[in-house]
């Protein structure tokens, strides 16, 4: 064991979250994804928020979705059901579609109907994130259908408008629709990978993590986000070797290196992040 935590490394599934870090302090939902096996995944946040696996299948890292029938159905816990233009919030998800593929990352209150979808993240149609906030919708510029590793956040003010969405980090300027916040709620539970009652819209790819905020993130804590999306866990984490909580692919374009020994002590998978 090791007081080691490179960047980009998940933590051990029962690492506690460091509170003191000032991510950490507004977090209301965190699904690391770190089981590998069952049929529930933990809200390690403490609030409760933890989802019921439908189809979906576990692969190092995280969850795959088919695109059929797999969701993970979240329920209507308070800590999710945050209200367009009273409630200001943010979320980031890492990703990776099938190429070509579309799908729901994340939704809530998100019935079939557009315009009544409280809140909802997909990769659309047009290969490009694709929300809805209050009925709302924004669509992004950057493609992300490419069967590659991606981080998504969305910032959302309690506002009319202002709401913002970045890609791998990088803020993103709208193809279709201008940021806007309706004021629509719906009475969907939550879910991972698809929308409605977990029979819509379904995701064809991975989903590797996801956090919600009850605060609207600046530029500054994305881009720690997605260099390293676990900071809120503590530099001294334990791990082990045999332990497969690391990440299998690319990350910032840097294909994950798979090391034998660390000091000498044989390791686990681990990736690379910047370079680290």
């Amino acid at each position: 064991m090791f007081n080691l935590r490179p960047p980009g490394q998940k933590p051990l599934l029962g690492t506690p979250i460091d509170w003191s870090n000032p991510l950490s302090r507004t977090l209301v939902a965190a699904w690391t994804l770190l089981e590998g096996s069952g049929d529930r995944t933990f809200d390690v946040s403490g609030n409760g928020s933890d989802g019921t696996i439908i189809g979906a299948g576990w692969e190092p890292g995280g969850l795959y979705f088919d695109g059929t029938s797999d969701s993970v159905d979240l329920g209507r816990p308070e800590a999710l059901n945050f209200t367009p233009r009273v409630d200001y919030f943010s979320l980031f998800f890492i990703f990776k579609t099938a190429v070509g593929a579309q799908g729901t990352i994340y939704s809530f209150g998100a019935p079939a109907q557009n315009q009544n979808r409280q809140i909802q993240v997909s990769a659309g149609a047009s290969g490009k994130i694709d929300v809805r906030v209050g009925g709302t919708n924004s669509i992004a510029t950057s493609l992300v259908n490419d069967g590659s590793l991606h981080s998504v956040a969305m910032t959302v003010p309690a506002s009319t408008t202002g709401l913002k969405l970045y890609i791998d980090g990088i803020f993103e300027n709208f193809s279709a629709g201008s940021g806007g916040i309706g004021a629509v709620t719906s009475g969907e539970n939550g879910y991972i990978g698809a929308r409605t009652d977990g029979q819509s819209y379904e995701l064809t790819g991975n989903v590797y993590c996801g956090f919600l905020f009850s605060q609207v993130l600046t530029p500054y804590d994305v881009t720690l986000l997605h260099t390293d999306p676990y900071q809120m866990w503590p530099d001294y984490a334990l791990w082990m070797a045999g332990v497969m909580a690391g990440w299998p692919h690319k990350w910032n374009g840097i294909a994950g290196a798979s090391i034998a020994t660390i000091n000498g002590v044989p390791s686990a998978n681990i990736a690379k992040v910047n370079g680290i």
